[in-house]
């Protein structure tokens, strides 16, 4: 009796708002409502982007009108007969087509349709999802995604969904949606998919009670942070909503910043030197607790909440927000030397600490020790480029700092001095936008390499590039460029391995989420995607480096181009 009960209990405890979650270990017989919806979910997906019609469908509308009528499917019969009548009902009007097609050869098919021959479905459902995908031709006109090719040279997907911005986001259906939106885009245009930590089939059904138990808007957007994190890329940042995400990682910061170096959070850097006396903070004080709390339990909880390609982002992701919060008033905890102290300080505005943060000016070129060139790649231009070329001409080797954010108007003038002739120096991953969920390789084309045009005097001596975990994106994508070169070398640690671009996807809500859409490898097919960049010479962060304040990646480098 007492074992009846708890199941009793137990299924009544999954039962929100009219959708009924059976418990798997108690009813595993059972086609469960989480099973239901999973496979409604990737059947709306493959529609969406399968239909003939599919450029005159609102599909946001008819998932929102279908979903209410799945809360009184019981069994598996019924469930079967509402998704016939979806699969059947809906107009099937060509949309029109243009000449985007597919190649013969060199693809590669992430999306997973295996599920359309589970046994929950009916051979009739079955034999009609197969339909969709089997008789598609060419290239249906799809309002919902574009190839960007139309302005760009390098083609990736790029998404327009409506924002819904004044979304009733205490609907559970509308939520739903914001799940299975994301969710479908993920399955067919994510061409890291096979990357990810989770099996992308096991986080639908992980979310699903998740995002029909939420309780509201804020409750939703939490949900959607974690979610974001499940495909373990560096380009899905965090989900904007300008509300939200002050209210989750807080409206004030404080004047320093901080890294995790041997498993401790260090004060790296004091970004206003005034209001860092004021708090009494300086480089190399170690935190040991915010208020009460270890660091090591804060870092565990905000890192759920944050991509993590690989630790060196994650951590990278974690200082930037952890000393974020909603108050002004911070106590912290510290070890300096051996000396444990606390501290009582102040958070500020962002906009005001924008104000009285210290100008730095930082010179983006110089010789240093024994004519060797330093370029600080953050603050190199373009039009600083004949200048420093003159001056470094006759150095006996060049030093490269990637530690910084490159400008990428400098890219294709910066590789006419290194490159002899125009060489690919990535394999690129593109969706195949005529077969969602298949992915074509491709070597870059002449017009991704146009803007190289070798100069008359090369700069041939040996080059060292510095990076580290701020090394991200564009400037691993620039590394790469650079590593083609026999006369490069790479020094530091592990970059972010967010390697490619980033578009945006509009969420229900006003929530936009982000993701990377072009898949970029080293010519022979190795992946930076997650990894980071190939590093010749290992050179780890270290305690010791921040509180002397030495950096040991350019002395490193420095050593290596003078022996060399």
């Amino acid at each position: 009796m007492k074992l009846k009960y708890i199941a009793y209990v137990l299924w009544i405890g999954w039962s929100v708002t009219g959708f009924a979650f059976s418990n798997k270990s108690t009813f595993a017989t059972q086609f469960t409502k989480t099973q239901q919806l999973a496979l409604f979910a990737k059947s709306w997906g493959l529609m969406k982007y399968y239909h003939p019609g599919t450029g005159q469908i609102n599909w946001d509308s008819v998932l929102v009108a279908y979903l209410p009528k799945m809360r009184q499917i019981a069994t598996k019969e019924k469930f079967n007969q509402l998704l016939t009548s979806f699969l059947s009902t809906i107009p099937n009007t060509p949309s029109s087509a243009n000449s985007h097609s597919c190649p013969s050869s060199n693809t590669e098919v992430l999306a997973n349709f295996k599920w359309i021959n589970a046994s929950n479905l009916s051979s009739k459902n079955q034999t009609l999802l197969w339909s969709f995908i089997s008789n598609k031709k060419g290239w249906y006109k799809n309002k919902y995604v574009s190839d960007s090719t139309q302005t760009r040279a390098l083609g990736y997907a790029r998404f327009y969904e409506d924002p819904m911005k004044n979304a009733r986001l205490n609907k559970p259906e509308v939520r739903l949606l914001g799940l299975f939106r994301y969710w479908n885009i993920i399955e067919y245009f994510f061409p890291y998919k096979n990357q990810t930590d989770t099996p992308w089939d096991q986080v639908l059904i992980k979310y699903i009670p998740q995002f029909v138990a939420a309780k509201d808007a804020y409750a939703y957007y939490i949900l959607l942070l974690k979610l974001s994190t499940e495909i373990n890329d560096g380009h899905a940042s965090t989900p904007y909503h300008p509300q939200f995400k002050k209210a989750f990682f807080g409206k004030y910061t404080v004047p320093f910043k901080v890294k995790i170096v041997e498993n401790r959070l260090v004060v790296c850097t004091v970004t206003s030197d005034s209001l860092s006396k004021i708090a009494r903070i300086q480089v190399g004080d170690i935190i040991t607790h915010i208020g009460a709390t270890p660091i090591q339990e804060k870092i565990n909880y905000l890192g759920q909440f944050l991509p993590a390609p690989n630790q060196a982002f994650h951590y990278r992701q974690i200082c930037r927000y952890i000393l974020q919060g909603n108050t002004q008033k911070l106590h912290l905890q510290i070890q300096r030397g051996n000396v444990k102290q606390h501290r009582y300080i102040l958070r500020y505005p962002f906009a005001t600490l924008r104000k009285l943060r210290d100008k730095q000016h930082i010179r983006p070129w110089k010789i240093i020790s024994q004519n060797i060139g330093y370029a600080h790649m953050g603050e190199l231009t373009l039009k600083d480029l004949p200048a420093f070329f003159k001056e470094i001409k006759n150095t006996q080797g060049l030093i490269l700092d990637f530690r910084h954010y490159p400008n990428w108007e400098l890219f294709f003038q910066f590789l006419s001095h290194f490159y002899p002739q125009k060489k690919p120096f990535a394999l690129l991953k593109s969706q195949c936008l005529s077969r969602p969920g298949t992915f074509y390789w491709h070597p870059q084309a002449a017009k991704d390499l146009s803007g190289i045009r070798p100069v008359q005097h090369l700069y041939r001596k040996k080059v060292m590039l510095l990076v580290d975990e701020n090394t991200l994106s564009f400037g691993e994508y620039f590394v790469m460029a650079l590593q083609n070169l026999n006369t490069v070398q790479v020094v530091g640690s592990q970059t972010a391995g967010e390697d490619g671009n980033q578009v945006g996807i509009e969420m229900p809500g006003g929530i936009r989420m982000f993701m990377s859409s072009l898949g970029i490898y080293y010519p022979n097919g190795d992946p930076s995607q997650r990894v980071g960049v190939k590093i010749n010479h290992l050179v780890p962060n270290t305690l010791n480096e921040i509180i002397t304040g030495k950096d040991i990646k350019l002395e490193f480098a420095l050593e290596f181009l003078k022996k060399n």
